[in-house]
C-alpha cells in the first residue's frame, strides 16, 4: 500500500519539527556599564489617577510602559482588580495583547461606594515581567435618583441677594398717586453708576452724578388729554444730559398711546407703572397696558438712554444701580408697593421673585436718610416741601448663601466620604479648612437631565468628636447670566441649593451618614461675599469677616443664623440624573506675575497692570498697610486691550484707557471693601479674562509684585510643546495654548471675557485635535459631548453651542453641529478609547438622518438643505455656505462608517451607501471636472473639502493647484498674496492641504507672513492669544469698528498648532490606527526656518521630534518612539544620502517612497531614541546615550527565513507546488511577515513563526503531477462505461474502481506525480483487460429457424442428426457459462446450421415445392453473418479490440501504452 501525499507531508513536518526544536536563542548584551531599566507607570481609570466617584459599570484601565531598551514592547499583559477584602473581582487573566490604552473591565458587578485596588503586570517581548505599584478607584452610588443620598434635601435660603451695581435685566414697578394739585412727581433708577461717576472707567467719559429720572407730568393736561412722561439722563451721555431738560418726552404728540391711560379723569387715582430693564432696553406698563412711544402698525414699545448701539452685544446702560424720588417744591405723591423683582423667562408676565420692596430685602428703610421721604407700611410719601425733593439709595442687600453644620463622630475614624453637587457652584470647608482644591464645581452640564456630583476622601480632615461643616454657594452656571442672550438670565433657577452626604466608617466596623436638611444645617447671609456671577464679577467686604470669623469651625456661635430652608427646584428641571463627575475640574493652572504700567490717565488714580498673557483668571491682590484706610472701596476692573494711541481714540480721549466695550454685557468688575490691615484680594465665585488688570480707590499704586492672578483652567498642565528658530511663530504656538488654558474651563468655550463664554461647536471641533497634542483634553470633551447629546432634539437636530438654554433659535450650520461626530472621531483616533465613540454613534446617526429628511434638491438628494450659515464664520472672501456644510456633511458621514466599523455597528454599510452617493452628487454639484475648481474659487472652498477627503480622486491634484492659485493670485484686490481669506472653517485646513499635495513652499509662505491677514499679523501687534477675527486690531483701523463683537482670546484661528505638530514636526496617526501605538513621523522642512522641535503627550508616553536644517534642507533630525510604540519615519533627504544607510539598532531602512506627494527615506523606528545626521552628504543613524540593546530574541533568523520564503514563493516552480501546500506556505509566510513586524511579538511568537515557515518551505517539494493523459483516460474510460453490459463481469468492477479511482486522483488538487500515474496505470490495466460477452445473436437467429421447419418431410436419419444438433444449439444459447465460449458458440451455431442444410427430404428425386423447401436461415460466409460473427470475432479470453483502440487512442499511440506497460 502506497503512503498517501498528506501521510508523506505528516512526516516530513515532523522530522522538520525535530530539527528545528533543537535551535537555541540568543541575547544582545547589555552594554557595560548601562542597566536595563523598565517600569509600568501611569496607570489610570477612565483616564484619571485613583478617581473617588466611577459611576462607570465598565471602567477603562490604561497605563504606560517606560523603558531604556531599544524596541521595548508589551507582549501580553495581566490586570487584577481587587475589592476592600483583598477577594478578586477580575482577573483577566494574560491577555497576548500590546494594548494598553483603554483596556475595559470585564469582571464582576461592581459594587456602589466601594474602593477597588488593582494593579498590571505586562511581559516584554523577551518574556521578561513588571508588575505595576497599585492603583485605586472608588465607585459612586451607580444611581442616578436622589434615592441613593439617603435622605439628603437642596437645601439653602430663602432670601435672594440683589446687587444693584451689577443688575442688568429685571423688573421693576410702583404706584403712583398724585395728591391732588400737584402736577408732577418722579422717579429715579440707575443712579451713581460708577462708571458714570468716575470719568475714567467708562468710554462715555461723562464723569458727573448720574441717574435716569421718570417723571409723570400732568402740568399742561386738559379733558382731550396731555399726560407726559419726561425722561431725563444726566451723566448718561454728554449731550442732551442736562438734568432739568427732558432728552425723551413720551406724550401723544410723539404717537405714544398714553392720553388712552392717563387720563384727566383718572390723573389723581392711583397708577401703576412697571418697567423691565433688558439690556438697556427700557419698556414701561401704565396700569397694566403696553405703553408705545410712537403709533403707527409697528409702534415702539421701548426706549433707551445710551446713545449708539444698544443690547446684549454692548456695555449695558443703565443698570439698576439706586433708586430713589425726585419732586419739585410744593409737589406731593404717594409712592406704593415700590419693588424690584428678577426676570424670569418661565413666568407668563416674566415677573420673578422680588428682591425688595417694603418687606424684602433691604425694604423701603433705606430711604429713611432723604429728606422728604417717609414711608408707613407699604406706602412712600413724598413731599416736596419749600425745597423739593432729591435722593436715591443702594437697594443692593444680602449675600451668597452660608450654610453649616456641625457632626458628632462618635468613635475612631477609619475612613470619610464627602459627596456633594449644588445647583450653583460650592465652596466646602471641614473645621475650617477648604475641601480639595478645585474651582467651580460640579461644573457646567445640561441641567436639565443631567448633574454631577463630586466625591471627597476627607478622613484626615475629621476628627473624632465635633467637627464642623461649612458651605459657600455662588450661582455658577445654574444662575444669574450665563449666555449671550440676556432672557437666559436665571435660566435654572434663581436660588442656589446644596445636597451633600458625608460617610463617617469607623475602625469598629460601623458607620454614620450625614445629610443636608433644613433641622440639622443653619444658613446666614451675612458672608462677606456680597455678590458673585461669572459675568458681573464679585463684590466682597471686608469689613464683615470679624463677624462671622470661624464659621467653618465647630463652637462657632450661629445663635442668630437661621434653619436651612429647602430649596425647591423647577419642575423642568427637578429629575436631572446625579452623575459622577468624571470631568477635569477648575484648578489653578499657574500664578502669573505682573508689570505695572502706570495711571490710565494722569491724576485718574486707576492703576494699570499688565499680566504679560491674555488669561483666564482672578486676581491675587495683597494690600499691605498703608495703602486702604477701612471702608475704602476698592475697584477692579479688567481688559484685554488698551484703546491705543491712534487719531480715532484720541480725539475722543479714550486712548490709554482700557477697552471694555468688547466684555459687552458682562460688567467683569469685583468690588472691595477694605477692612484695617494688610488684606488680600481673591474673588471665589467669579472669573475673568484679560491682560490688563486695573485697579481704582487705593491711595497710591501697589508694588507690581503685590499685583498677582491665578490662571484658572480645566487643564492643569500643557503637555505639549514647539520651539523653533522663528521667534513670531514660537509666541503663536505659545498664543494658542493660552487661548487654551483660557477657554477650557469645565467646558470648551469661545471666549473668556464678554457675556458669552458659551460652548460654540463649531470652535470645538475644528480646535479638537489642536487641543489634544497641546493637553490631555479627553476627560473635558467628552464632558462636553454628553452635553451635546443631553440637548439634541428628538428628530435628531443638534443645537451650535451647548448646553444651550432651551435651543440655539436660527443658528444652525453643519460645520457646527456635526461636533457630534467630528469630536468623538478625533478623541478615539488621538486616544484610542472606543467609549466615546459608543456615546455618541446614536446621536451621530440620529444627526445624519435630521440632515437626510431634507434634501437639498432633486438633483442631489443626498446632500441636506439643513446645511445652515454657519461656516467658514468671519472670513475675509466669503464662500457658499452650502459648499462648506455640504462637504462637512459628507465627510461627517464617512467618519461615521469608519467609527462604525471599529465598534461593528452595522448601521456603517447605510452610511457608507448615502456616504459614496453624497459625495458624487457634492463633487456635480460644485466642481469642474474640466479644471477642477469649485464653483466659488476661494481658499475655504478648497481648503475643506481637500482636506476632508470630499473631492473625487480624479479632481484632487487640480482642486490642490487651485488652492494654490487662490494663494498666490487673490481674487480680492485688497488680499495681498498668501495672506489668509478663509474663516472658522477653512482656516485649519489650508496649510495642511498644500502641504498634503507637495506644496511646501507656498505652506511656510502663509505661515511666515506677516502682513494682515496671517497668524503672525497679531503677534506683530502685541498678541499674547488667538484672536477671533482677522481684524480684531489692525495699525491703518484700530478695532475697524468692531469694539463689541471682538475677542482677543478665541481659541478657534489657533487650529494651525494642529499642522505645527502634525506636519511641521511631522507627528501624526499611522493610517488607520488610533492612540498612537503606531504612528507616522513625517518632518517638513521648508521657509527661513532652521530648526523646530518639539513633543506630544501620547497615551503611550512622549512623542519627540526635532530638525535642523541649512538652505532649506534638513541636515539632521532626532526623534524618541516611547516604549510599547512603533513609528514609521518618512525623512526628506536625497537618494544619495541613503544609498548604503547602515541600519543601527532599533531603526530598518525601508528604501525611498513618496509620502504627501514628496520623495523621502522610509525607515521602521522601534522604542528608542534616534540622531539622524548628514555627515559628508551621508545619512548617519545613532541611538541616544542612556538606552540599550533590546534581547535578541530571534528575529534575525525570521528575517532570514523569511527572506529565503520570499525567494522560493517567486520561483516559477512555485505554481508546480499542490495548493494545500501553497495555502499551509502562503499563511505561514504572511504569519511570519506578521510577526516580524509586529514588535510585541515575543520570543515564543518569533519561534514559533520561524520554525513553522521551516516546514513549509520543506514541504514545496511535493509537486502536483501531470494529469494530462489520466484526463484522456477518463474521457475513453467514461465512453467504455456506456456499453459495460456488453462486457463479461470478470474485470468490469476493477475497471468500473480504476476509473472511480482515477477520477478521485483528479479532482485532488493536491494529488502528486506518483498518484497521478498509479491511477493512470491502474485505468489502463483495467481497460486493456475488458473482455466483451460472446455473441449468441447469429445462434439465436438459426435456432428460430431452426423451430420453423417442418421435419416430417424430412428422412428419419437426417431429422435425428437435426433434432440433436439444435438440442445442443438450445442447451448452449440458455447457458450463461457459454457467455465466455465464443468458440462453442460459433460451433453450435455451424453445426446446426450444418444439420438444417443436411436435411433430406423424403423423396429427395422429386422437386419441393415452397412447402417444403429448405428455410432462409443464415450461412455462414453470408454479409449479414460476417456483420454479426464473422471471421473476425474475438474468440473467448481475448482482449475485446474496441477496449483496446479505445485506450491507444486515448494514449496517442502504442508507444504510450507500451511505455506504461512497461513501468509497471
Amino acid at each position: 500500500m502506497k503512503t498517501s501525499a498528506k501521510a508523506k507531508i505528516i512526516s516530513v513536518v515532523l522530522s522538520i519539527a525535530m530539527i528545528a526544536s533543537v535551535a537555541t536563542q540568543a541575547f544582545a548584551a547589555v552594554p557595560s556599564g548601562t542597566a536595563a531599566s523598565t517600569a509600568i507607570v501611569s496607570l489610570k481609570t477612565n483616564n484619571h489617577v485613583d478617581p473617588l466617584n466611577v459611576d462607570d459599570t465598565t471602567p477603562t484601565f490604561s497605563w504606560q510602559m517606560q523603558s531604556n531598551v531599544i524596541g521595548a514592547m508589551q507582549s501580553a499583559y495581566q490586570i487584577v482588580v481587587t475589592d476592600p477584602n483583598g477577594s478578586t473581582v477580575w482577573d483577566s487573566g494574560k491577555q497576548y495583547d500590546s494594548a494598553s490604552a483603554a483596556v475595559e473591565y470585564a469582571g464582576d458587578a461592581l459594587s456602589p461606594t466601594t474602593t477597588y485596588s488593582w494593579t498590571v503586570t505586562v511581559w516584554d517581548t523577551a518574556g521578561n515581567s513588571y508588575t505595576s505599584e497599585p492603583a485605586s478607584f472608588e465607585t459612586g452610588f451607580m444611581d442616578t435618583t436622589i434615592d441613593a443620598w439617603d435622605g439628603a434635601q437642596w437645601i439653602g435660603t430663602q432670601e435672594r441677594n440683589l446687587d444693584a451695581t451689577s443688575l442688568y435685566i429685571f423688573n421693576m414697578g410702583y404706584k403712583l398717586r398724585l395728591v391732588p394739585e400737584t402736577t408732577k412727581a418722579s422717579f429715579i433708577f440707575g443712579a451713581d453708576d460708577f462708571r458714570l461717576t468716575n470719568k475714567y472707567l467708562s468710554e462715555l467719559l461723562t464723569g458727573t452724578e448720574n441717574y435716569i429720572r421718570v417723571e409723570l407730568d400732568i402740568t399742561d393736561m386738559t379733558e382731550e388729554g396731555g399726560a407726559k412722561l419726561n425722561i431725563y439722563r444726566p451723566g448718561y451721555s454728554q449731550t442732551n444730559a442736562d438734568p432739568d431738560v427732558p432728552y425723551l418726552t413720551i406724550s401723544a404728540e410723539s404717537g405714544s398711546n398714553i392720553d388712552e391711560i392717563l387720563t384727566y379723569a383718572n390723573r389723581y387715582d392711583t397708577h401703576s407703572f412697571d418697567f423691565t430693564v433688558n439690556a438697556s432696553s427700557i419698556s414701561l406698563k401704565i396700569d397694566g397696558t403696553q405703553l408705545q412711544l410712537s403709533g403707527g402698525s409697528r409702534p415702539t414699545t421701548s426706549f433707551k438712554v445710551k446713545d449708539g448701539e444698544t443690547g446684549n452685544n454692548y456695555n449695558t446702560y443703565p443698570d439698576l444701580n439706586q433708586i430713589g424720588f425726585q419732586a419739585d417744591p410744593g409737589q406731593v405723591a404717594v409712592f406704593s408697593d415700590l419693588y424690584v423683582a428678577n426676570f424670569d423667562l418661565w413666568a407668563s408676565d416674566k415677573v420673578g421673585a422680588r428682591l425688595f420692596d417694603s418687606e424684602t430685602g433691604a425694604t423701603y428703610s433705606i430711604f429713611d436718610g432723604i429728606k422728604g421721604v417717609s414711608h408707613t407700611g407699604n406706602e412712600l410719601f413724598i413731599n416736596g416741601g419749600l425745597t423739593g425733593v432729591f435722593g436715591y439709595a443702594d437697594p443692593s442687600y444680602g449675600s451668597v448663601p452660608m450654610l453649616r453644620t456641625e457632626i458628632n463622630a462618635s468613635k475612631e475614624i477609619a475612613d470619610a466620604r464627602l459627596f456633594v453637587t449644588a445647583h450653583g457652584i460650592y465652596e466646602m470647608y471641614i473645621n475650617g479648612e477648604r475641601v480639595g482644591e478645585d474651582y467651580f464645581n460640579p461644573g457646567v452640564s445640561e441641567y436639565e437631565k443631567n448633574l454631577r456630583y463630586t466625591a471627597y476622601d476627607v478622613t484626615s480632615m475629621l476628627n473624632q468628636g465635633v467637627n464642623a461643616v461649612g458651605a459657600l454657594l455662588g450661582p455658577g452656571w445654574w444662575s444669574d447670566s450665563m449666555s449671550y442672550t440676556p432672557d437666559n438670565y436665571n435660566y435654572y433657577g434663581d436660588q442656589q441649593a446644596l445636597l451633600a452626604k458625608m460617610v463617617v466608617k469607623y475602625t469598629d466596623g460601623t458607620s454614620d451618614t450625614f445629610v443636608t436638611n433644613p433641622d440639622t444645617w443653619t444658613t446666614s447671609n451675612e458672608s462677606p461675599i456680597r455678590y458673585s456671577s461669572f459675568f458681573q464679577g464679585e463684590r466682597y467686604d471686608a469689613t464683615m469677616e470679624a463677624a462671622v470669623e470661624g464659621w467653618n469651625t465647630a463652637g462657632f456661635d450661629a445663635s442668630d443664623w437661621v434653619n436651612a430652608s429647602v430649596i425647591e427646584t423647577r419642575e423642568k428641571f427637578a429629575n436631572a440624573a446625579l452623575t459622577g463627575d468624571e470631568n477635569d475640574p477648575g484648578r489653578v493652572a499657574e500664578v502669573v506675575d505682573s508689570t505695572y504700567v502706570g495711571e490710565s490717565k494722569e491724576g485718574s488714580g486707576s492703576y494699570i497692570y499688565d499680566m504679560g498673557t491674555n488669561m483666564l483668571g482672578i486676581p491675587q491682590i495683597t494690600i499691605p498697610e498703608g495703602y486702604a484706610s477701612e471702608g475704602q472701596e476698592v475697584i477692579i476692573r479688567y481688559a484685554e486691550v488698551f484703546y491705543p494711541e491712534l487719531d480715532e481714540y484720541v480725539e475722543q480721549g479714550v486712548d490709554g484707557l482700557l477697552m471694555v466695550e468688547n466684555y459687552r454685557a458682562a460688567l467683569s468688575t469685583d468690588f472691595y471693601t477694605c477692612k484695617d490691615g494688610a488684606q488680600t484680594i481673591q474673588p471665589t465665585f467669579t472669573y475673568h479674562g484679560y491682560r490688563y488688570l486695573e485697579i481704582t480707590g487705593l491711595d497710591k499704586p501697589l508694588p507690581a509684585e503685590c499685583v498677582k492672578s491665578l490662571s484658572l483652567s480645566s487643564i492643569e498642565e500643557m503637555t505639549g510643546s514647539y520651539n523653533s528658530s522663528n521667534e513670531l511663530v514660537n509666541q503663536l504656538f505659545k498664543n494658542v495654548q493660552r487661548s487654551q488654558y483660557s477657554n477650557f474651563l469645565s467646558l470648551p468655550t469661545d471666549c473668556p471675557q464678554r457675556n458669552e463664554r458659551m460652548g460654540w461647536l463649531g470652535d470645538a471641533q475644528v480646535f479638537a485635535r489642536t487641543a489634544s497634542y497641546n493637553a490631555d483634553v479627553s476627560n473635558i470633551y467628552q464632558s462636553f459631548l454628553d452635553i451635546i447629546r443631553d440637548d439634541q432634539t428628538e428628530e435628531g437636530h443638534i443645537s451650535v453651542y451647548a448646553p444651550s438654554y432651551g435651543g440655539s433659535g436660527f443658528w444652525s450650520g453643519t460645520s457646527w453641529q456635526s461636533a457630534i461626530a467630528i469630536i468623538p472621531y478625533q478623541m478615539y483616533m488621538q486616544t484610542g478609547n472606543t467609549d466615546i465613540i459608543r456615546e455618541n454613534i446614536d446621536a451621530m446617526y440620529s444627526y445624519l438622518g435630521y440632515l437626510a429628511a431634507a434634501p437639498l434638491s432633486e438633483a442631489a438628494p443626498h446632500l441636506t438643505s439643513r446645511a445652515g450659515f454657519l461656516a467658514d464664520w468671519l472670513s475675509i472672501d466669503s464662500t457658499d455656505s452650502n459648499l462648506i456644510n455640504n462637504a462637512v456633511y459628507v465627510y461627517t458621514m464617512d467618519i461615521f462608517v469608519q467609527m462604525a466599523n471599529v465598534i461593528g455597528d452595522e448601521r456603517a454599510a447605510e452610511l457608507a451607501e448615502r456616504y459614496e452617493a453624497a459625495k458624487a452628487e457634492w463633487n456635480a454639484l460644485y466642481i469642474d471636472p474640466e479644471t477642477g475648481r469649485t464653483t466659488d474659487h476661494t481658499q475655504a472652498s478648497y481648503a475643506t473639502p481637500l482636506m476632508y477627503g470630499v473631492i473625487n480622486d480624479e479632481y484632487v491634484e487640480k482642486a490642490a493647484a487651485n488652492l494654490v492659485d487662490t494663494v498666490e493670485n487673490p481674487q480680492n484686490p485688497e488680499v495681498k498674496p498668501y495672506t489668509i481669506t478663509t474663516g472658522f472653517s477653512g482656516t485649519p485646513f489650508i496649510v495642511p492641504s498644500l502641504t498634503n499635495y507637495g506644496y511646501v513652499d507656498d505652506a511656510y509662505k502663509m505661515l511666515e507672513q506677516t502682513e494682515y491677514a496671517s497668524w503672525l499679523y497679531p503677534v506683530t501687534q502685541g498678541a499674547t492669544s488667538i484672536w477671533e477675527r482677522w481684524n480684531s486690531y489692525t495699525l491703518e483701523g484700530g478695532f475697524n469698528g468692531n469694539n463689541s463683537m471682538n475677542s482677543f482670546n478665541h481659541y478657534s484661528l489657533g487650529a494651525i498648532a494642529e499642522w505645527m505638530y502634525g506636519y511641521q514636526l511631522g507627528i501624526t496617526n499611522a493610517e488607520g490606527v488610533a492612540a498612537y501605538k503606531e504612528f507616522v513621523l513625517q518632518p517638513t522642512v521648508g521657509g527661513s526656518f532652521t530648526f523646530a522641535n518639539g513633543s506630544f503627550d501620547s497615551k503611550y508616553g512622549t512623542i519627540e521630534s526635532g530638525w535642523t536644517a541649512a538652505d532649506g534642507a534638513m541636515d539632521s533630525y532626532s526623534a524618541t518612539v516611547p516604549a510599547n510604540t512603533t513609528a514609521t519615519l518618512y525623512l526628506p533627504v536625497s537618494e544619495e544620502a541613503t544609498a548604503n544607510f547602515a541600519d543601527v539598532d532599533g531603526i530598518t531602512y525601508l528604501g525611498r517612497t513618496t509620502h504627501n506627494n514628496q520623495s523621502v527615506a522610509a525607515f521602521k523606528l522601534v522604542a528608542g531614541e534616534y540622531s539622524f545626521n548628514l555627515v559628508d552628504g551621508k545619512l548617519v543613524a545613532s541611538v541616544a546615550d542612556g538606552y540599550v540593546s533590546g534581547p535578541d530574541i530571534g528575529k534575525d533568523i525570521l528575517r532570514k527565513t523569511i527572506a529565503y520564503a520570499q525567494e522560493q514563493k517567486a520561483d516559477p516552480s512555485f505554481e508546480n507546488v499542490i495548493p494545500m501546500v501553497q495555502e499551509s506556505f502562503n499563511a505561514a509566510l504572511e504569519n511570519a511577515i506578521a510577526v516580524e513586524a509586529n514588535p510585541a511579538a515575543d520570543k515564543d511568537m518569533v519561534y514559533n513563526a520561524w520554525t513553522t515557515l521551516m516546514n513549509e518551505i520543506h514541504k514545496l517539494g511535493f509537486v502536483k503531477g501531470d494529469k494530462t493523459n489520466l484526463e484522456k483516460l477518463i474521457l475513453a474510460g467514461d465512453g467504455i462505461l456506456v456499453d459495460i453490459d456488453n462486457y463479461i463481469e470478470d474485470g468490469k468492477q476493477e475497471f468500473t474502481d480504476a476509473l472511480a479511482a482515477a477520477k478521485v486522483v483528479f479532482n485532488d488538487p493536491n494529488a502528486l506525480e506518483g498518484e497521478v500515474t498509479e491511477a493512470s496505470d491502474r485505468l489502463l490495466d483495467s481497460m486493456v483487460n475488458l473482455r466483451l460477452k460472446a455473441d449468441k445473436s447469429l445462434l439465436g437467429k438459426t435456432i428460430e429457424a431452426a423451430n420453423s421447419i417442418d421435419t416430417a418431410v424430412y428422412t428419419l436419419e437426417s431429422v435425428n442428426v437435426f433434432n440433436t444438433a439444435k438440442a445442443e444449439a438450445e442447451a448452449i444459447y440458455n447457458d450463461d457459462a457459454y457467455d465466455r465460449d465464443q468458440a462453442a458458440i460459433n460451433a453450435a451455431t455451424n453445426k446446426l446450421q450444418d444439420a438444417i442444410d443436411g436435411l433430406v427430404p423424403i423423396d429427395s428425386s422429386t422437386d419441393l415445392d415452397a412447402n417444403t423447401s429448405t428455410p432462409d436461415v443464415p450461412v455462414q460466409g453470408d454479409a449479414t453473418a460476417t456483420a454479426t460473427t464473422g471471421t473476425s470475432t474475438p474468440k473467448t479470453g481475448e482482449t475485446a479490440p474496441a477496449a483496446i483502440a479505445v485506450a491507444m487512442l486515448a494514449l496517442a499511440g502504442a508507444a504510450a501504452v507500451l511505455g506504461k506497460k512497461n513501468r509497471k
